[in-house]
C-alpha cells in the first residue's frame, strides 16, 4: 500500500477526492451502496504523462473503475471519467482489490486513510531530518539515563 500512495501528494489525494465527489457518479454509487453494502475501494496512481489516479469500486458481483486526471497547476481543473466497469472480481487485478480508501454513505471517495498515511511519513522525515546534531546527543544523553537507571526512586507519602 505505501509503494502505490508515495506516487501521492496530500495536495494530490486532496484533489482526487474533490474531483470524484464533484463528479455525477457519486449518485449511481449511492444506488449501489443501498443496494449491495460495503465495497471494497482502491485508489491507485496512473503511470502517464501528467499526474492520474485510477479509483476502484467493487462489490462482489459488480466493479467501476474512474480515472481521475489531475489539473496542471494554473490549468484546467481536473476530470472524473468513467474507465472501465465489469461483473466479475477476477476480471480486476489483484492491486486493485486492495482497500486503501472508502466510499461513504452518500457515494462520495474517502481517502483519508492514505492522507493520514502520507502525512504520517512526511511528519516522520521532516522529524528524523531535522533533528541537529546537539539534539541528538541530548536525546542520546537522556534516553542513557532513563535506560541505566537500574532502580526507581523511593515514594514517599505526603502525610
Amino acid at each position: 500500500m505505501a509503494v502505490q500512495e508515495a506516487a501521492f501528494s496530500v495536495e494530490d489525494i486532496r484533489a482526487i477526492q474533490r474531483l470524484f465527489n464533484e463528479s455525477p457518479f457519486t449518485e449511481k454509487l449511492r444506488s449501489v451502496r443501498r443496494s449491495l453494502g460495503r465495497p471494497i475501494v482502491n485508489v491507485a496512481p496512473v503511470q502517464s504523462a501528467g499526474k492520474s489516479a485510477l479509483v476502484t469500486v467493487a462489490w462482489e458481483i459488480v466493479w467501476y473503475q474512474y480515472l481521475i486526471e489531475l489539473g496542471e497547476a494554473g490549468e484546467s481543473p481536473g476530470s472524473a471519467t468513467l474507465f472501465a466497469e465489469g461483473m466479475e472480481l477476477t476480471e480486476l487485478s489483484d492491486g486493485f482489490k486492495q482497500p486503501n480508501a472508502a466510499l461513504d454513505d452518500q457515494g462520495r471517495l474517502d481517502a483519508s486513510e492514505i492522507e493520514v498515511s502520507l502525512l504520517k511519513e512526511d511528519q516522520d522525515t521532516r522529524l528524523l531530518s531535522d533533528m541537529s546534531a546537539a539534539d541528538e546527543a541530548a536525546l542520546e544523553d537522556a534516553t542513557e539515563e532513563v535506560w541505566d537507571r537500574h532502580s526507581l526512586p523511593e515514594f514517599k507519602w505526603d502525610d
